[in-house]
């Protein structure tokens, strides 16, 4: 198993952890404030829909987007409709040939198998880095493509077809740049595989990719995860790379001031939610240590409400 382990601040804009605001979470009610929203000084937000815009700018072969996954999570939890995210793939490698990662120096694809365990061992995501020594994909650019023909059949829709690619490559050796495992990823999340198949051979899907990149390219982003928060005001922050909690929800301070917050309180509830969520999910979006989330969870099976499901490096959970 992999345990929680202190988490890298790489905070952008000059912030750090530290700055963020604590909260007072009521537990009955699940609404977080902060100790001057509950003083009064605040106007409360709730009802509002959309305050801020994020670009999030990724790709399904990026672990550290894979361990990003759980801070996600946590703000589609917390925020809810007030934060409206777009999915923008980032097409990470084209091919080995022209692939060179000079920070991690990377360059043919056995040297990806420690970075992804590192990674693994950092973030506290499950990772099977054996993939990069027995069938690693030489392009991602399939599987992006494969996200934007998903992402024809709705927003959601796409959601749930770029987290199953990432489990597939990430925790389950599958390489998803062959056609059956992309088809296979579109049939495991109830697209409709005909027009899944219809636009996946669509030039203006591919075409839907390019503009991502050359979007991504135009803003000066070139490495994953990267995070644009936009506020109503025409104002953006950027962030750049795998970044604490905090550091994200300063960003939408910043933009939009104090939102009201719905805390989480039911793990078994927040486990039928998303089908397939790793013992980290639940620790960062519940705000717990990773071996009490992992004891929570162990208490929820001898209950028969989730299920443990084992894979390298860590565990998964599924409902009864």
């Amino acid at each position: 198993m992999t345990s929680r382990n202190d988490e890298p601040n790489r905070s952008e804009e000059g912030w750090a952890a530290g700055d963020a605001r604590p909260l007072d979470c009521d537990p009955n009610t699940g609404i977080c404030r902060s100790p001057e929203e509950n003083a009064g000084n605040v106007i409360e937000k709730q009802g509002q829909r959309a305050m801020v815009e994020l670009d999030y700018y990724t790709d399904p072969v990026c672990s550290w987007c894979w361990a990003s996954e759980p801070k996600l999570r946590r703000l589609v939890e917390e925020y809810g409709e007030q934060l409206h995210i777009s999915y923008k793939m980032g097409g990470l490698l084209e091919s080995w040939s022209a692939f060179y990662d000079a920070l991690n120096d990377i360059g043919k694809p056995e040297q990806v198998a420690p970075h992804w365990a590192d990674v693994s061992r950092r973030s506290g995501m499950p990772v099977d880095e054996e993939l990069w020594l027995e069938d690693p994909p030489h392009s991602a650019y399939p599987a992006n493509i494969a996200v934007k023909a998903a992402q024809r059949q709705g927003e959601a829709a796409g959601e749930r077809y770029l987290r199953r690619v990432r489990e597939m490559a990430l925790t389950e050796r599958q390489n998803i740049e062959r056609r059956d495992v992309l088809s296979q990823a579109a049939r495991d999340v109830a697209l409709d595989l005909d027009r899944f198949a219809a636009d996946l051979s669509d030039p203006s899907t591919e075409q839907a990719f390019r503009d991502d990149m050359a979007e991504a390219r135009s803003q000066g982003i070139s490495g994953f995860p990267t995070l644009v928060f936009r506020g109503r005001d025409g104002r953006s922050i950027v962030t750049r790379g795998y970044q604490p909690y905090e550091v994200y929800e300063l960003a939408i301070f910043q933009l939009a001031g104090e939102l009201v917050k719905q805390c989480p309180t039911d793990i078994a509830a927040f486990v039928e939610k998303y089908g397939h969520v790793a013992t980290q999910e639940v620790a960062t979006t519940f705000g717990l240590p990773w071996d009490e989330a992992e004891r929570r969870l162990a208490a929820l099976q001898a209950l028969g409400k989730v299920r443990r499901v084992e894979i390298a490096n860590g565990d998964f959970w599924k409902p009864a």
